[in-house]
C-alpha cells in the first residue's frame, strides 16, 4: 500500500501517550495541528484527482472508464486505510479533545472523503453491472449486432440504474459514458468499412436485403 499521508513520527505518539488532555496551546497539540493540515492538503489534491477532468480523449472507448473508476476507488480506500490507522486516530482525537481550530477543517475534508467514497463506489458498482455490454463492443463487432442487439440492451440497463442511483445524473456522467460508447461504435464502423473496402456496398445491398427479408 502507497503511503499517502505524511507519517506520526514515534515521539510524536510517545507525546500524545504521556499527555491524556491537553489544551490547544500545548506543545504536542502545536506539532499535531501542521500534520493534520499536511494530511487535510494531501486529501484535497486526492480529490481533486478523483474528480478532476482526465476522461475524456478522442480515442477512448467505454472500458476506460471501467479502469478509471477501479484505480479511483483503490486509491480513495488506500486513505481511509491510512486514516483508520491507530497513529492517525491519535493524532484526531488529540485535537478533537484540545478543541483546536483545525478540527473543523478537518470534520469538512471528513465528510468530503465519505462522499468521494460513496460517489466511488456507485459508480464502480453501476459500471460493473453494464461490464458485459460494454465489453460486446470491441472492434471487430458487427455494426448491425451493436445496432440491433447491444444498444438496446446498454440503454435498458442504464436507465435502471441511474432511476435507483443519485450519482449518475450528476455533473453529465451518463453523457459522459454515451460519449464514449459513440467513441467505440465510430471504431467499430470505420474497422467494418476498411476491413473489405471494395465489397463495402455488395456487403451493405446483402445486409439491408437480410434484415427486410426481400
Amino acid at each position: 500500500m502507497i503511503c499517502l499521508l505524511k507519517r506520526v513520527d514515534a515521539e510524536m505518539i510517545s507525546q500524545l501517550k504521556q499527555t491524556a488532555r491537553s489544551t490547544a496551546d500545548s506543545p504536542v497539540i502545536r506539532n499535531c495541528e501542521p500534520l493534520v493540515l499536511s494530511w487535510i492538503s494531501t486529501i484535497e489534491n486526492v480529490l481533486q484527482d478523483i474528480f478532476g477532468e482526465d476522461s475524456m480523449h478522442p480515442s477512448l472507448g467505454p472500458l476506460s472508464e471501467i479502469d478509471r473508476w477501479t484505480r479511483k476507488q483503490r486509491l480513495i480506500n488506500n486513505l481511509l486505510e491510512q486514516l483508520k490507522s491507530k497513529e492517525c486516530k491519535a493524532v484526531i482525537g488529540a485535537l478533537i479533545t484540545s478543541k483546536s481550530k483545525v478540527i473543523r477543517k478537518w470534520k469538512a475534508i471528513d465528510v468530503s472523503i465519505t462522499e468521494a467514497q460513496n460517489e466511488c463506489r456507485d459508480k464502480t458498482k453501476f459500471l460493473e453491472s453494464i461490464r458485459r455490454y460494454l465489453e460486446s463492443l470491441t472492434e471487430d463487432a458487427h455494426p448491425q449486432n451493436c445496432a440491433v442487439n447491444i444498444l438496446p440492451a446498454l440503454c435498458d440497463a442504464m436507465r435502471t440504474v441511474e432511476s435507483v442511483s443519485r450519482y449518475y445524473a450528476r455533473q453529465g456522467y451518463l453523457g459522459l459514458i454515451f460519449t464514449k460508447v459513440t467513441n467505440q461504435l465510430v471504431k467499430i464502423c470505420k474497422h467494418y468499412i476498411s476491413d473489405d473496402l471494395k465489397q463495402l456496398w455488395t456487403k451493405f445491398i446483402e445486409m439491408l436485403k437480410n434484415f427486410f427479408i426481400l
